[in-house]
């Protein structure tokens, strides 16, 4: 063999090397925090990607995970790291966190491998460092926060405006929250004024309505939102919703309205919310619906009921599904193995091939080609190819 020849492999030996070294793994430059972190975890083998309202993939599946768009932005995870991209899959945000928030408004709270928690605009600049060890998203410009097991609230600046002393809050409307303290719930205003005493076994945040549902000494009654209590004192309770709910105490369950007159009885086994002003009843181990008025719209003919959404409620029967329209009439037919609710026209459903989606013909109007495939939101869907 030449010395020239010998020389010139020992270069190319080299040049190889040097190259196979210019390629980043996900831990290169890695502190000991994120090593660790890094040596325990496994990207999946099926990625994340995103397809429009016509099956058209907007965003290649090249992720770990991906949270739901908001206001064009979205959470996504990459090789193990989180960052942000928009609608078109542009990175707007390095992928450097460890854990990331959906944004609320302009702002989110992100964690990086130091385990610091930080309030980031959408321009990934840094508004704050925070101490705080669990976040729960903003709702009305502010978050709830945690720290050695307690929680309190914060602003939008992330200034905190209700001290880290509740065992858990649920933040309502308008200002108002639903917080723990000594094992019993109170009502409160983070303004700091006391609504309702700490003494209920659970209070809950109510859906449609201003009227709050109480539970106390195993019974259950409402107040509105300035803590004037309701009469009644009732085994089971719902939500009011559009102004009316059920209850049922020893005489069964009864249609009330909001001042808790007594509009009519019902002589059912079980009765649920079933979403859009109305009622789903049991009777004879089998599902049908009321109206508001708590009419019989349908007769009790199916295994399970879902709850109304987009007009249309997911029903068994038969061990198949199918759809009902919003008079209790079938309108998809009763031949699916799985189907979810309608949301903005479209709803999954699941057959030998995989998941896909049907319109409120019961046509199907995007392949049924994913392993996983997410509702629409924003405009966009979230998949997850074979």
């Amino acid at each position: 063999m030449s010395s020239s020849y010998t020389w010139l492999l020992f270069i190319s030996l080299i040049l190889f090397l040097s190259c196979k070294n210019d390629t980043a793994s996900p831990t290169d430059n890695a502190g000991p925090i994120e090593q660790n972190y890094f040596d325990d975890y496994e990207s999946p083998k099926h990625k994340w990607g995103c397809i429009n309202n016509q099956g058209k993939i907007v965003i290649d599946p090249i992720y770990d995970d991906i949270k739901d768009m908001q206001n064009g932005i979205a959470a996504a995870n990459y090789q193990g790291r989180w960052g942000y991209i928009d609608s078109l899959g542009t990175k707007l945000i390095d992928f450097k966190y460890k854990q990331a928030y959906s944004f609320t408004g302009n702002q989110t709270f992100v964690q990086d491998f130091q385990n610091n928690w930080l309030l980031i605009d959408q321009e990934g600049l840094i508004l704050d460092s925070l101490t705080y060890t669990s976040y729960e998203s903003y709702h009305e410009g502010h978050a709830v926060v945690g720290k050695q097991g307690l929680k309190g609230i914060i602003n939008a600046t992330g200034k905190l405006i209700v001290p880290i002393t509740y065992q858990s809050i649920k933040q309502g409307n308008e200002g108002i929250f639903v917080g723990k303290k000594n094992g019993f719930y109170g009502l409160s205003h983070i303004s700091g004024k006391s609504i309702l005493p700490h003494e209920y076994q659970n209070i809950y945040l109510p859906v449609n309505d201003d009227i709050f549902r109480l539970k106390k000494d195993d019974h259950y009654g409402f107040c509105d939102k300035k803590g004037q209590i309701k009469n009644g004192s009732f085994s089971k309770a719902f939500d009011f919703y559009y102004d009316k709910t059920i209850v049922k105490s020893k005489s069964g369950y009864q249609l009330l309205s909001k001042d808790m007159s007594s509009l009519r009885n019902l002589p059912y086994e079980k009765i649920q919310y079933a979403g859009e002003a109305k009622w789903k009843y049991k009777e004879n181990g089998r599902w049908g619906l009321l109206d508001s008025n708590g009419e019989q719209l349908t007769t009790a003919d199916y295994e399970l009921l879902n709850r109304y959404s987009d007009g249309m409620i997911a029903a068994s029967k038969a061990k198949l599904w199918g759809y009902l329209d919003a008079a209790g009439e079938e309108v998809i037919a009763f031949k699916h193995p799985l189907i979810w609710d309608f949301h903005n026209g479209l709803a999954r459903m699941i057959d030998n091939r995989g998941v896909g989606f049907i319109d409120k013909e019961g046509r199907l109007v995007i392949d049924d080609m994913f392993i996983e495939v997410r509702d629409f939101y924003n405009g966009t869907a979230r998949f997850q190819t074979y």
